[in-house]
């Protein structure tokens, strides 16, 4: 998926360099939108004390949303835009950052919990092999759950952006539904995305 992976770092790196920075760095429309998937995706589960990895975690915003909440966790991030991960190194420089791709073959910490948001919305020719492959990778590796959210092909047209991939949620629960059948389906906080939650037994 090389071509895949090409297009999304050409797409950020010019969001970076154009907007430094700024939500907009990471293609979302606003600052309240993005706290809304941040706010779902902490409602996983009691996040206080747990250890997370954020894929494709960008400028580490979620960090930042966490500790606005009060939530403290063990926090790592992986992203593939260098630029962005400048940014996050700069504002948080206490944090583990990891600069590749996350289906790249490589040791992470042992988390409880792995959490992304919008990894894969760039509209490539690969979207839902990419973002299929690596839910199973992130379940895989989680301790204990997983949380992620992708853009909703129930979006009204006028938020049909182009450029973007909108994703059903039937077809992403079904498949989340072959790795574990401790799965949640969250379609209620934005007209134009979900969140899914996937756990594991304890």
């Amino acid at each position: 998926m090389k071509r895949d992976k090409q297009i999304v770092k050409e797409f950020f790196g010019k969001c970076v360099k154009r907007y430094g920075d700024n939500v907009h760095s990471l293609a979302w429309e606003s600052e309240y939108t993005q706290k809304t998937r941040f706010a779902v995706l902490a409602q996983v589960a009691d996040l206080n004390g747990k250890s997370i990895l954020d894929v494709g975690c960008g400028k580490a915003d979620l960090y930042s949303y966490l500790l606005e909440i009060g939530v403290e966790t063990e926090y790592y991030g992986v992203d593939m835009t260098l630029g962005l991960l400048d940014i996050a190194k700069k504002n948080f420089p206490g944090i583990s950052l990891f600069y590749r791709d996350f289906l790249i073959e490589a040791r992470y910490p042992e988390v409880d919990f792995i959490v992304s948001s919008g990894i894969a919305n760039v509209k490539t020719p690969d979207n839902q092999e990419y973002m299929e492959e690596a839910i199973r990778k992130m379940f895989s590796l989680c301790g204990t759950g997983v949380a992620v959210n992708m853009l909703s092909s129930y979006a009204m047209d006028s938020q049909m952006e182009n450029g973007m991939y909108f994703y059903s949620p039937e077809q992403m629960f079904r498949f989340a539904m072959k790795l574990t059948r401790d799965v949640i389906l969250r379609h209620d906080y934005l007209a134009n995305d979900f969140t899914l939650y996937m756990y594991k037994k304890q």
